[in-house]
């Protein structure tokens, strides 16, 4: 006997209007003046970026690199944001989460010498930079992935490039070698157009795509 169809019914309210992730600014607010004002701070953090390598080693979880001078200095006078983007990463649901309670939501930006190269995001800032410098696997390591792809001149799949090859390991090797600026940012709406923002100020467009996959 064939199961009944069922059929989807719209919710009363399905065409309601609603701010995206409560979003409460104006478009216009947030292009002329919010995100000229992060990218302001930004310049700000990556003058005083700070060493990668702190965060591949072991033992190094949130707790213990905001407890660290280099990475407390270098938040030093972000006190408010840094609070309200702790309490955000706090506030999602996750295991991921509630065992680094002490991360926060925040960008990013990879420098070398004085020279920015990289913007990314992420709801928990310090364990994406950690697995940036420590984790060898293709779904997990875009960056690296993008750089082993041009140092071996690879044009398959990420999945189909080796990540245990010592050219792998040389190239997070010098990844870990270079310096981060961190701005925390609570808002994922500002964090999205903040990333393609300071992606095209700071033209980091070699390793910086925003193509789906």
């Amino acid at each position: 006997m064939p199961k009944p169809k069922i059929e989807f019914t719209p919710p009363k309210d399905w065409l309601s209007k609603k701010r995206v992730d409560g979003f409460s600014h104006s478009f216009d607010d947030l292009a002329k003046t919010r995100l000229p004002n992060l990218y302001l701070q930004l310049q700000t953090q990556i003058h005083r970026s700070i060493p990668l390598l702190p965060f591949a080693e072991d033992g190094n979880g949130p707790s213990t690199l905001l407890s660290d001078t280099a990475l407390s200095d270098h938040l030093k006078g972000l006190q408010d944001a840094l609070a309200e983007a702790t309490r955000h990463t706090a506030s999602l649901k996750g295991s991921e989460v509630k065992k680094n309670n002490r991360d926060f939501a925040g960008v990013y930006v990879m420098v070398s010498g004085k020279r920015p190269f990289y913007v990314g995001i992420s709801r928990t800032a310090i364990c994406r930079l950690r697995s940036h410098v420590r984790t060898l696997e293709h779904h997990t390591a875009s960056l690296l992935f993008n750089l082993l792809k041009n140092h071996t001149s690879h044009n398959g799949f990420r999945g189909d490039l080796d990540f245990t090859t010592e050219e792998a390991k040389g190239v997070q090797r010098w990844l870990r070698s270079q310096k981060v600026a961190i701005l925390p940012l609570a808002c994922p709406v500002e964090r999205y157009a903040f990333e393609l923002y300071a992606a095209m100020k700071l033209k980091t467009g070699k390793w910086n795509t925003f193509e789906t996959h």
